[in-house]
């Protein structure tokens, strides 16, 4: 499970200032997720894939016993996508849902948004 959006950072002095570092928690989920990821592919020690780039659809499933609003797991999902180079910036994700379901694990979900390509009023 990704961690909530109030669970991925913290505050903190560093140096002379303060900073906003990663939690423990969210660096030990973004291990697990690439273990999780590379099990999607066996046989092969690392995913050299094109990313999905342009409209996408993102849908994210969590446990039917997650605790908390379903909302706050979305970013954490979509920012591994990036960083992973599954997708292309989330600011073009068009449609971005979040859902309790009958799974065991996160499960996310990416289609091109609308399905077909996009439909372009005509004149």
């Amino acid at each position: 499970m990704p961690p909530s959006v109030n669970g991925m950072y913290r505050n903190a002095r560093a140096g002379s200032g303060f900073g906003r570092f990663k939690t423990g928690r969210y660096r030990s989920w973004l291990k697990d997720a690439d273990k999780h990821l590379l099990l999607q592919f066996p046989g092969r020690l690392s995913l050299h894939i094109k990313p999905m780039t342009g409209p996408l659809s993102v849908r994210i499933t969590v446990p039917r016993k997650t605790r908390g609003d379903v909302s706050n797991y979305i970013k954490a999902a979509e920012d591994y996508l990036v960083s992973r180079e599954i997708t292309g910036d989330d600011k073009n994700n068009v449609r971005v849902s979040c859902e309790k379901g009958d799974v065991d694990c996160c499960v996310v979900e990416i289609l091109p948004y609308p399905l077909g390509g996009i439909k372009r009023p005509t004149q």
